[in-house]
């Protein structure tokens, strides 16, 4: 994307370095011949040696180079020098030996001839030069064709050091930031010719010239900051924004992504242009910052102004933008404003203008402000040109390549569908005021002569004594394949005297003579001829001739060969020149090798296909060939204007608009794949190869969603302040920081901290500063108490201490007074006395310095020197003789004033001693003596030596009797039942201790016992410490240091044995190992994602499930997301989840409105399983809206390992909602209903016809409804209108019968059933056959269930009307109701009705299968796709599914053998009734195909029930074979006619034959859903054309289905006439009775057959003499 604004300023560059060359008028004294030529021809004076001849060159201002053309004449050749000077210096010198004379004629005579021309680098600063033409002799000389050509400095430059470097500009004008000319400031713009203050009357500035108009509108105009209303950015506010700026009152001042909007009312209906103009002001800029200014017209960003840095001129420069300067205003350190302009044809609707800047989110200063703002509608003038147009452009004349129609140049490769320009050759190259290239002009068009000739201001191949009885042979090679060439040029013959000097034409063996007489053709002459024109003729004596050939060619060969010969017929004075030769080929259609026409390709390109007309999308045609549109073009008529857009464009006015982003086209890729991951919406893809300097131009987001904590920042989202952006999804997502954070790069590392919560970055986290500390349940740090220089978890727990006020912290994390100093209630503590350590007033010591050899006398609350040490009145203590305690200030040895517990005195009554080792030990030097227990096998001198038995009682002995008797009262050496030993008892009384060493206490028995090994002292108990070895920090009690316990000692130390599997309160975690990545890594410490009491486990985080309800549609507004976790879970408050639910929109201008949440979750064991249907409604329509769903407060809803969510977000892309308008729904509910009127009037006639008799005419009318109805199950998607219609055949499913069972929950509570294809599950179709098969089932219940009751009713009537007959046979003479009768008679029909239903119940099962195979098969046919083995539920359906498959194929193959018999067989009384419905309504005839075609219907519907399945996910493939299915049954109706009733095939035939064109269309949707060639009208249209087929059907079956039950009806009426004469003769007859004898009597019709009984049983009694009475019935009326 950054192309484009690559071309912008490319295309500036283009524009100022462009050469423009200028013709250059001259003046001279010398003489002018006025000979017959009407060029000027100037003669050097005739005297004097040298001879020179002066011009005056009128340059005006600002050439850098002139070109100089001349032709030189002189009577004879000389060696003399020629001399050109310019303005006094020379610039060009020939020596006379380096001219090319030939002969010519001037004025009459003879001359010599040569063409000269130089290029002068002189600059031309100066509005008038002189320009010398010197000969160093006596030689008279001509010029003619004097012409100079100059190239100019950039426009408006006075002064310049080359075409592109300006140093000066003419008045008016000023140099801009690239060194250009422009207008100055105070001017408006150059306009005819000057610099203009405004536009004239009727024009307005459009950003680059004046246009004229025909109308204007004002729609805004807003210079007081009035009229706005600001659009804040997400953490701006919405203020007023007015300031003042340069004494101008301004809108602003805007910051950050801040837009203004203003509402405009343009007239309704009127399409003009809307041209806006606003001066803008941007403040505080930084140039290394690319920034875009968007104008948005109706929220589609038309406007894009790139603001870049400059750092050749100036600071930065709005790309596009008029009047950008500098400017200064007090408080601000930079200022530029501008000017822009925006111009944007055919706008009918404008209601909104909206204009922002994407300031860099992380610069607060950077700002910008509007001045004024002016909005026109205009509606310009066409373009009328004074001269001619050319291509909408205003041209002096019309090129080469072109041909004048009027004032219009029409190009001539529109002569041809497929054309192209060959060749050009001898045209003018240096045309007057065009670009030159000053290469050598006659080298360019003189071909192999070695002059050339200058006519009519430009030069031409031949001329005068040039070309003459010559031929010019033109060869091109390798051409593309054509049929045709057309040649042009121009041909002059130059003197000619008649028709026979010619120039001939050949191509490919076709020859033309052009003469003097040939058509397009005049003649010209510099004098008076009659017939002739008044024109510069290139000859002496006759009249020229010019001949405009034109001329078309048939040629298909790869070379082209030209020839043209000047025919002279020499020896002549004629000549030939040519000029303006244009060859054009009539090519083929693309990938055609050979072809006779553009038409008619005769040998195509192998394997590729020939184009005979450009693509209908994405081509136009223009000037002989195809040429592709812009690439967001649909439809175009020229590269630059499109007339319809790309199907994920729309059309604004001209302009073409990306759908997905509403940017306009050129500024956006429209595409969201390689889309950068932080974008809502994206604007371009990222270009990972691009190398291009302007590779930061590329915006590449195009929108950042709100809703997602997402802000545009310069050219890509960045996440609101206080979340971070998680590139582990794709898109990204912005994630909320910790609260702590400001900034954060993720979850755990913060980037900037709150300053007003008290915390300081450090090291990637904030950090309480000191003084506060964390309170865990507030951001906010709280301030530690004035001694705590930082503190934890309460204001007075501190963990540092402030050094200046002489605190150290403390075991119970305070802050007290270190040592040496003391607390006076002030923070800062006092000095001690220099003899305490620590001290609780200056001379009250509490502790003393060991290094002093002090230690604390606690009745003095003074430091002593501590045991061996003796104060000498100095700081520190000095030691006493080592043996000594205490000692009398001395060290001698004698001076010991107190002994060490192992040591004794020497004399007890001496104030001062030695102090000797105890009985036991010896000395080693040191103060305490070592016991004799580690000493082992002491030599017999030594102190510690020692044996039993010597009779000498030694340290380790308390007694020694010479003798190991043990109850002497020494034994071993021991007195019996001794507690006081001296190793472990330190003081003795009446053989009881009474102080052991530390590490025993004294027991009842007063011996001391060992303590538990946890303590070092202890007391009454071994397990009662008073001091441990070793105590638990956590809890202060004693500590066992043992492997046992998870404890070893290292030096004094006792540390955790990590690995061991024992968690001790050192360690986090202990799984018995040392491995990593098990949760418990090497150290003991809990890995991230685990969480480890017991054992270690994986932290399963709650996730959230979204999921569309499958039964949503494209056209229904309301939606429903199904919402649960992935785990169960509890919530800590009593809130209800649904009050945790937010949900919102991730698409663009998309509203959910009826926002509800029905809760179906469950609660058990004291957890929730969530399960949510959010419930929503769209407000207008989108391409697949993107939902929100966010879990408010998340950490208050955990799971059974107390976690919560890692994301507390989702999202969901719900299926595409395509809104309806009204009309079309009205019109749709409209033609339904008149539909469903006709199906209801069927299934009236259904039910008569169940009354009286003809059922069989409705079966083959379900048959088709069925069909129709289930060609909804196309894979494709149908219009609104279409998908409405297919509803009102929703009962011709048997499987309705489900949305009144929910059989599924019958087995889904076992298993979990696969889902069936989309179009399946909607309609509540399974994969499961058990399932599916539930409603054919239920109507083979019905059925049968409806033939039982039928008999058990037939029992009871049967029983009623025989006692009831009975009855009045054998009574006597007896009137009865005419109710009764009627009864009776109704009775007996229903009587006759149903037995005939119970004989033909088999025939009726078989009528139920073939009324019921369509679900049937669909039923097994879509367990087929799905079939599954493993689950013991799926297993048997699938089972069951194959079973009835097979029973299926059977009964179809024992109906085939049935059908298979004779006529006679079949027509049977029993073989129709078990078997009628398979011939019922056909032909019995010999033809045995025609017994089989109710069967084939039955396959057929297998067949269209497989194809639907199977071929689901090939829509088109699918659809196709359904179509044939119904074409082939009509034609097997057509050509076959094996119905029975001739009503019923012509409506079978017809219905069939719409069904197959209704499937026609229908297979147009299928192909446009791969090519997309259709638009939604023309998808609407064609869905109108199938409901008016389907409803013709329904009409047809109306028409023709009541004609045929008329008929039927009128076939049974006899009995209802009969009984109708009856009643009437009966009411008509005087006489209340009415014999039944009689011939009206219905009655004895009635009881024809008891009355035949009755005669025969008369007869019998006759004969037996006996005489009978018979009875007479008459009827009672009342």
């Amino acid at each position: 994307m950054d192309s484009f604004y690559i071309y912008m300023i490319l295309l500036l560059v283009i524009y100022f370095k462009k050469i423009l060359s200028y013709y250059l008028d001259t003046s001279t004294s010398a003489q002018n011949l006025t000979c017959q030529s009407l060029t000027k021809v100037y003669r050097s004076p005739t005297t004097g040696t040298p001879r020179v001849m002066e011009f005056k060159i009128n340059t005006a201002y600002g050439y850098n180079k002139l070109l100089y053309t001349l032709d030189l004449h002189v009577e004879k050749s000389f060696n003399s020098k020629l001399s050109f000077i310019e303005s006094g210096k020379i610039i060009q010198e020939y020596e006379g030996t380096s001219y090319s004379f030939f002969s010519g004629n001037l004025c009459s005579f003879a001359s010599l001839k040569t063409f000269i021309h130089f290029t002068s680098t002189t600059q031309m600063n100066e509005q008038q030069a002189t320009l010398l033409i010197k000969i160093d002799s006596a030689t008279t000389f001509w010029i003619k064709n004097l012409k100079i050509y100059a190239e100019r400095c950039s426009q408006h430059c006075k002064i310049c050091s080359d075409s592109s470097s300006c140093l000066e500009c003419l008045p008016d004008f000023e140099l801009n930031s690239i060194r250009q000319c422009i207008c100055k400031e105070q001017f408006l713009t150059y306009f005819q010719g000057q610099c203009i203050t405004q536009c004239p009357v009727n024009y307005i500035f459009d950003g680059f010239t004046c246009i004229q108009y025909a109308q204007l509108i004002n729609l805004l105009y807003d210079d007081t900051a009035s009229k706005f209303t600001l659009q804040p950015d997400y953490n701006t506010t919405q203020r007023v924004c007015q300031t003042t700026l340069g004494g101008k009152f301004v809108a602003g001042l805007f910051i950050q992504n801040e837009a203004i909007e203003y509402k405009i009312n343009q007239p309704v209906g009127t399409a003009t242009n809307i041209l806006l103009e606003a001066e803008i002001y941007v403040l505080n800029y930084i140039t290394n910052m690319q920034q875009r200014l968007s104008i948005k017209l109706n929220n589609n960003v038309i406007g894009h102004y790139l603001i870049i840095e400059n750092g050749n001129f100036m600071n930065i420069q709005i790309v596009g933008a008029a009047k950008q300067h500098s400017c200064s205003i007090i408080g601000f350190t930079s200022c530029i404003k501008f000017i822009v302009l925006l111009n944007v044809e055919n706008i009918s609707d404008l209601s909104l203008i909206s204009i922002s800047i994407n300031l860099p989110l992380e610069i607060k200063d950077i700002s910008w402000a509007l001045s004024y703002i002016k909005v026109n509608a205009i509606t310009p003038l066409p373009i009328i040109c004074p001269l001619k147009n050319y291509k909408n452009e205003c041209v002096d004349k019309c090129p080469i390549h072109t041909r004048t129609s009027g004032n219009e140049c029409i190009s001539i490769l529109n002569d041809y569908k497929f054309a192209k320009i060959l060749r050009i050759e001898f045209t003018d190259r240096f045309a007057i005021k065009q670009n030159l290239d000053f290469d050598d002009p006659c080298d360019q068009i003189t071909y192999f002569y070695h002059a050339c000739y200058f006519y009519q201001n430009q030069y031409i191949l031949g001329g005068e004594a040039i070309w003459q009885s010559k031929q010019l042979r033109i060869v091109n090679t390798m051409i593309q394949a054509h049929y045709k060439i057309k040649l042009f040029f121009k041909a002059i013959l130059i003197d000619p005297i008649n028709s026979d000097q010619t120039i001939i034409v050949s191509v490919d063996n076709q020859k033309y003579t052009l003469n003097m007489n040939s058509p397009n053709s005049y003649c010209f002459s510099s004098v008076a001829t009659p017939g002739c024109i008044i024109q510069e003729d290139l000859g002496q004596t006759n009249p020229d001739y010019l001949i405009n050939f034109e001329q078309e060619f048939d040629h298909s060969a790869s070379q082209l060969e030209i020839f043209l010969y000047c025919n002279t017929k020499s020896p002549s004075i004629t000549y030939c020149g040519l000029y303006d030769l244009v060859i054009l080929l009539a090519n083929c259609p693309p990938n055609c090798k050979l072809c006779s026409s553009d038409s008619i390709c005769l040998q195509p390109e192998s394997n590729i296909q020939v184009f005979y007309d450009c693509p209908s999308e994405g081509y136009f045609y223009s000037e002989g060939s195809c040429k592709t549109c812009q690439k967001f073009c649909k439809t175009c008529n020229s590269q630059t204007n499109c007339v319809a857009c790309q199907d994920n464009y729309f059309q604004y006015g001209n302009i073409c608009i990306c759908k997905m982003n509403s940017k306009q086209a050129e500024i956006t890729d429209c595409m969201s794949d390689n889309c950068h991951p932080s974008c809502s919406i994206c604007q371009n893809q990222i270009n990972l190869n691009t190398v291009s300097p302007y590779i930061k131009l590329n915006q590449l987001c195009a929108y950042c969603d709100h809703n997602e904590h997402k802000v545009l920042n310069i050219n890509v989202c960045e996440c609101f302040q206080g979340y971070y952006m998680d590139r582990s999804f794709i898109p990204s997502i912005c994630q909320r920081c910790k609260e702590t954070c400001k900034t954060c790069s993720d979850e755990n590392t913060c980037i900037t901290c709150f300053p007003d919560q008290n915390r300081l970055y450090y090291n990637y986290n904030c950090q309480c500063i000191d003084g506060y500390f964390e309170t865990g349940f507030n951001p906010i740090c709280i301030k530690c108490t004035t001694l705590c220089k930082s503190c934890l978890y309460k204001e007075d727990r501190c963990i540092k201490c402030y050094t200046e006020q002489y605190r150290i912290l403390s075991k119970e994390n305070t802050c007290v007074c270190q040592n040496g100093y003391y607390d006076n209630k002030a923070d800062v503590c006092l000095k001690c006395s220099n003899n305490c350590n620590s001290c609780s007033d200056y001379s009250i010591c509490t502790s003393c310095d060991e290094l002093q050899f002090r230690v604390l006398n606690s009745q003095i609350k003074q430091c002593v020197c501590q045991e061996g040490y003796y104060d000498n009145n100095d700081l520190t203590c000095l030691p006493c003789y080592y043996t000594c305690s205490r000692c009398n200030n001395s060290n001698l040895i004698s001076q010991c004033t107190l002994c060490p517990k192992t040591r004794q005195k020497s004399a007890n009554n001496l104030d001062f001693f030695e102090c000797k080792c105890r009985k036991g030990y010896f000395d080693n030097g040191y103060l305490e003596c070592l016991s004799c227990h580690h000493v082992i096998n002491p030599p017999n001198i030594h102190q510690c030596y020692s044996f039993c038995g010597d009779q000498i009682v030694q340290w380790n002995e308390e007694c020694d009797d010479g003798n190991q008797v043990s109850r002497d009262g020494c034994d071993q050496c021991f007195i019996q039942n001794n507690n006081c030993i001296d190793n472990i008892c330190l003081k003795c009384q009446y053989n009881q201790c009474l102080q052991c060493i530390d590490g025993y206490y004294i027991n009842h028995d007063f011996a001391c016992i060992q303590c538990s090994e946890e303590c070092q002292t202890c007391e009454s108990q071994q397990n009662n410490c008073i001091k441990c070895r070793f105590s638990n920090s956590n809890t202060e009690e004693c500590l066992t240091c043992s492997q046992e316990h998870g404890f070893t000692n290292i030096d004094n130390q006792c540390l955790s044995i990590c690995g061991d599997g024992i968690r001790t309160f050192q360690e986090f975690c202990d799984d018995g190992n040392l491995l990593n990545g098990d949760g418990c890594n090497q150290f003991c410490n809990i890995e991230d994602g685990y969480v480890c009491e017991v054992e270690c486990l994986k932290i399963n985080y709650i996730e959230i499930l979204l999921q569309e309800d499958r039964l949503d549609n494209i056209y229904d507004s309301k939606r429903t997301i199904k919402l649960k976790f992935n785990q169960e879970i509890k919530i800590s408050t009593n809130s209800s989840i649904t009050s945790f639910v937010q949900i919102t929109s991730n698409t663009p201008h998309l509203i959910l409105t009826n926002i509800s949440i029905t809760d179906n979750s469950e609660f058990e064991n004291g957890y929730y399983n969530i399960a949510l249907d959010l419930d929503l409604e769209l407000d207008s329509s989108a391409i697949s809206p993107s939902i929100n769903v966010i879990i408010q407060n998340h950490t208050l809803i955990t799971n059974q390992q107390n976690q919560s969510f890692k994301t507390n977000r989702a999202s969901i892309e719900l299926i595409d909602f395509i809104k309806q308008d009204q009309i079309v729904i009205q019109n749709t509910k409209n033609l339904t209903q008149m539909s469903s009127y006709f199906l209801y009037i069927l299934l009236g006639l259904a039910i008569l016809a169940m009354i009286f008799g003809g059922l069989d005419i409705f079966w083959n009318l379900l048959d088709t409804l069925q069909l129709i109805c289930y060609l909804k199950y196309f894979n494709i998607t149908y219009p609104f209108n279409l998908q409405y219609y297919f509803t009102i055949f929703g009962f011709a499913e048997f499987d309705f019968i489900k949305t009144y069972f929910d059989f599924e929950y019958l087995i889904t509570k076992y298993v979990d059933t696969p889902e069936s294809d989309h179009k399946f599950y909607q309609e509540g179709y399974s994969t499961v056959f058990l399932l599916n098969i539930i409603s054919v089932i239920i109507v083979f219940i019905t059925t049968t269930t409806t033939f039982i009751i039928i008999k058990i009713v037939l029992y009871f009537l049967h029983k009623a009307t025989k006692d009831f007959c009975e009855d009045i046979i054998m009574m006597e003479t007896k009137q009865i109701s005419i109710f009764t009768f009627l009864f009776y008679k109704l009775t007996n029909s229903c009587q006759k009705y149903f037995l005939k239903i119970i004989c033909e119940f088999k025939s009726a099962l078989i009528r139920t299968f073939m009324a019921s195979a369509y679900d049937l098969n669909l039923a097994i046919f879509l367990q087929f796709k799905d079939l599954n083995f493993q689950n013991h539920i799926l297993k048997l359906s699938s089972i069951s599914a194959l079973i009835t498959f097979f029973l299926e194929i059977y009964f179809i193959y024992l109906c085939f053998q049935l059908m298979n018999k004779d006529l006679a067989t079949l027509k049977l009384k029993e073989t129709q009734q078990n078997y009628g419905s398979l011939f019922e309504g056909l032909k019995l005839v010999q033809n045995h195909f025609h017994h089989y075609f109710n069967l084939f219907v039955v396959i057929k519907k297998a067949t269209f029930m497989a194809i639907l399945v199977f071929l689901y996910d090939t829509p088109c493939l699918q659809i196709s074979l359904v179509s044939i299915l119904n074409l082939s049954q009509a034609l097997l109706f057509l050509y076959n006619k094996p119905l029975e009733d001739q009503n019923e095939l012509i409506k079978q035939i017809i219905c069939e034959l719409i069904l197959w064109m209704s499937v026609m269309l229908i297979l147009v949707y299928g192909f446009n859903e791969q090519t997309n060639i259709l638009d939604s009208h023309q998808i609407s249209n064609i869905g109108w054309m199938i409901i008016g087929f389907l409803s013709l059907i329904l009409f047809l079956q109306l028409i023709i289905d009541c004609k045929q039950h008329f008929q039927f009806l009128d076939q049974k009426y006899q009995l209802f006439k009969r009984l109708r004469v009856w009643y009437n003769y009966y009411f008509q007859n005087n006489n209340n009775q009415s014999s039944l004898n009689t011939e009206h009597s219905q009655f004895s019709i009635v009881f024809n057959q008891r009355a035949r009984q009755q005669t025969s049983a008369a007869k019998i009694q006759t004969q037996s003499n006996q005489v009978i009475q018979r009875r007479i019935i008459s009827f009672k009326l009342s």
